[in-house]
């Protein structure tokens, strides 16, 4: 009955293993001494190339607080939905000289409860930072973009 359930544990992890697109050769030895099964399987190193994706969050608009005003200026802030770029691409895959931008564009804002009442897009400033840090130190923030307004 042992033996039955060592030969069935050791059919399912080959089929696992081989479902899981595993290349090489799987060997099961059976080891009546500690009653186990010794599994050894050769997987090739991956070769597909990196990527580099970019998506930006759902959002319903910014709702804008007033934040910071003063009698020369009223200021708001508000957050900008999440842009998130990944790229697993290795040194080696990014040609030479190529690199990658997030770049932002507004319209004109309109007030919710009347749409007669806008600013303009020169009004807006914003100030980019990275969500979580490159483990390679090659991603960094941009420069903030400072509206017509006077910092």
């Amino acid at each position: 009955m042992r033996m039955t359930t060592r030969i069935l544990a050791a059919s399912v992890l080959g089929v696992a293993l081989a479902g899981a697109g595993v290349a090489g050769p799987a060997l099961a030895d059976d080891d009546p001494a500690t009653g186990g099964v010794d599994v050894s399987v050769n997987i090739q190193p991956t070769t597909t190339p990196g990527q580099l994706s970019m998506t930006v969050a759902d959002n319903n608009g910014v709702s804008l607080q007033e934040n910071g005003s003063d009698a020369a200026a009223r200021q708001f802030t508000g957050t900008l939905p999440t842009v998130t770029v990944t790229d697993t691409r290795t040194p080696e895959e990014i040609p030479a000289g190529e690199y990658w931008a997030v770049v932002g564009q507004a319209s004109q804002f309109v007030a919710a409860d009347d749409p007669a009442k806008t600013i303009g897009p020169e009004y807006l400033g914003w100030k980019p930072h990275l969500i979580s840090d490159s483990s390679t130190g090659a991603v960094a923030a941009g420069e903030p973009v400072s509206s017509v307004v006077s910092d």
